[in-house]
């Protein structure tokens, strides 16, 4: 069975909603944007925010592997791709962990140099990378669990965690799997054969993830990356006779604004920018605590006043282009 869980993320669909942008007393204007929410709940939130600097972004990021049977090829397509993930980082200040999908103790596995953290001053950072990916193999449990893996990380209080999560960087968790939260989502058959997958508990859904984020790290900009059988994607479900839609993930990837690759593709080499790139946005945006509706407005206001600045809703992600400066504070009212 097959499961590559990376938390960061690839391509997106969004529906259309509207948008208020207030730059100020007196600048209000509209504008269409794009976001994941649904109808919601019909209920009105504030949230405030302060700009951090640009000089001072920073983002942990947390890789959830597959290491299930057959998985071996998907991680190496991953393995060769560190200065594609990396180089679209900039100068931001980034680091990385690893886990994998039968991981549930809270601790992080370990790098193949025998630390915990990759960053910019590891020593021969995209080898390690490389060895750390191919050394977790196939031999792990076929109840692939990631999304319960990165629960377990971000609901940890111990010395791993600890040094891992930065006050004031942003979370990013990359998947890459060719299977579903316990191998088919719940359900019970894969291509006419029985199945082995367990029954979904609370700790396996998307709304869980978003649930603990909201308690441990609050105002914590956070997104999912999934590369993994894209729902509606036929072919690759087809060619895979051990493979399942990875729905649960791609729900997630949604919900947080995160990039979805499929896991198809012969080459990363796109997926892995483009999930870089997503990263890297997440210092130009906010985290609200809820998905906000479709049929509402979204409303920011800035103070001061930045008239020159527009945004855009992913989930529960507000991107705004261009960043604010710092300690502007950003006012977010919307219904969901």
């Amino acid at each position: 069975m097959k499961i590559l869980l990376i938390c960061f993320l690839i391509s997106l669909t969004a529906c259309g909603t509207k948008m208020a942008f207030d730059g100020g007393p007196g600048t209000t204007s509209s504008q269409s944007g794009s976001s994941t929410g649904s109808g919601g709940t019909g209920k009105s939130v504030s949230e405030t925010f302060i700009q951090k600097s640009a000089s001072s972004s920073a983002v942990d990021i947390l890789m959830v592997i597959d290491n299930s049977g057959s998985m071996i090829p998907f991680q190496e397509k991953v393995a060769t791709g560190f200065s594609n993930l990396i180089g679209t980082l900039g100068n931001a200040s980034w680091q990385m962990a690893f886990t994998t999908t039968d991981r549930f103790d809270g601790t992080l596995a370990p790098l193949s140099n025998g630390g915990l953290i990759l960053s910019p001053s590891t020593s021969k950072a995209s080898i390690v990378f490389n060895d750390t990916l191919k050394s977790f193999g196939q031999s792990g449990s076929s109840d692939e669990r990631g999304i319960l893996a990165t629960n377990s990380i971000i609901g940890s209080n111990n010395s791993q965690t600890k040094n891992f999560f930065r006050k004031n960087a942003a979370l990013a968790v990359v998947v890459l799997s060719d299977e579903d939260e316990r191998s088919t989502g719940g359900m019970n058959i894969k291509h006419g054969d029985a199945g082995t997958s367990g029954d979904i508990e609370y700790l396996d859904t998307p709304e869980s993830v978003i649930s603990n984020m909201n308690s441990f790290f609050n105002n914590k900009s956070f997104s999912f990356y999934s590369i993994i059988i894209m729902p509606t994607d036929n072919t690759c479900y087809d060619s895979d006779p051990d493979g399942f839609a990875g729905t649960f993930y791609s729900k997630l990837s949604q919900m947080t604004g995160g990039v979805q690759g499929s896991i198809c593709d012969n080459d990363y080499t796109q997926t892995l920018k483009n999930i870089g790139n997503g990263i890297n946005a997440l210092n130009s945006s906010v985290t609200v605590t809820h998905i906000p509706s479709t049929n509402q407005a979204v409303k920011v206001t800035f103070t001061p006043a930045q008239p020159g600045i527009t945004f855009l809703v992913k989930g529960n992600q507000i991107l705004f282009n261009p960043p604010p400066p710092e300690g502007t504070k950003i006012e977010v009212n919307y219904v969901y």
